[in-house]
């Protein structure tokens, strides 16, 4: 059986409750990522998703320019707009059904967790990687067959 740690990315960047949403989405767009978990004292209380922020952004529709916008996502903590009922795996859980219920779901990530610490994040991101390492891996099979 393969895991979810061999496929998950480990010591995941977090984000505290009471940063703001301005610190979030810098952070996501300099690191490319659209999950950030949301941790306090050494706890997962959330995780703040690319649509959680377009959410919060989009529902600020009255804003009338960019530096206003800016102001009310520096005045907005993550804790206002994360989702907070996370579902989690652990390292040692089969990778085929971290997939299935992420499919089912229609989850973008699923933190890792190992004795209440957050050890890793498994996202769609790392099942399209294994599925292209697949694909080469048949190819490479294909071309060796006579």
């Amino acid at each position: 059986m393969i895991t979810v740690s061999e496929a998950m990315t480990r010591d995941p960047l977090t984000i505290r409750p009471e940063a703001s949403l301005l610190d979030a989405q810098a952070l996501m767009a300099g690191k490319r990522i659209r999950h950030l978990p949301v941790v306090e004292q050494g706890r997962l209380v959330g995780i703040l998703s690319e649509t959680d922020l377009l959410a919060a952004t989009a529902s600020q529709v009255t804003v009338r320019d960019d530096t206003e916008l800016a102001m009310q996502e520096a005045a907005t903590p993550v804790s206002a707009c994360m989702t907070r009922q996370v579902a989690v795996v652990h390292p040692r859980d089969s990778l085929r059904r971290a997939g299935l219920f992420l499919q089912k779901n229609r989850y973008g990530c699923l933190p890792v967790m190992e004795d209440e610490h957050l050890v890793g994040i498994i996202t769609e991101y790392d099942f399209v990687n294994i599925a292209l390492q697949l694909m080469e891996m048949v190819e490479e099979q294909e071309e060796l067959e006579p």
